[in-house]
């Protein structure tokens, strides 16, 4: 079986646990998350945003996104836009956290969903 890329989009620092633990097994990416939250010996690089349909699986905070559209990222400074995250995944992605309604869906419309 191969190995997904995974993409820990947004969340807090409980989404930088998940990756911790997922990047002993797989190619994990992380967005959403200024450098002063990620502890120094967490080694894990940001996606090529230029990568379109390089991740396969996307692990996405709950409620996945904010009151604007946008993925929840409470740990950034800036900006995660959920069109910005659908470029990264492969068509008919694996979502951990997309269960969270028309919204989500309408902004993140090619997840399977898990």
């Amino acid at each position: 079986m191969t190995r997904p890329d995974i993409l820990i989009a947004g969340g807090d620092t409980r989404q930088l646990y998940c990756a911790a633990r997922l990047a002993d097994e797989y190619s994990v990416g992380i967005m959403g998350f200024d450098d002063d939250y990620i502890p120094e010996e967490l080694s894990l690089p940001a996606p090529d945003t230029n990568c379109e349909g390089c991740c396969r699986c996307a692990v996405l905070p709950v409620p996945a996104l904010d009151d604007r559209g946008n993925i929840s990222a409470p740990c950034f400074s800036g900006t995660v836009r959920a069109k910005t995250v659908e470029k990264l995944l492969a068509p008919r992605w694996d979502s951990t956290g997309r269960k969270g309604g028309r919204k989500t869906e309408s902004c993140l419309p090619t997840a399977r969903g898990m």
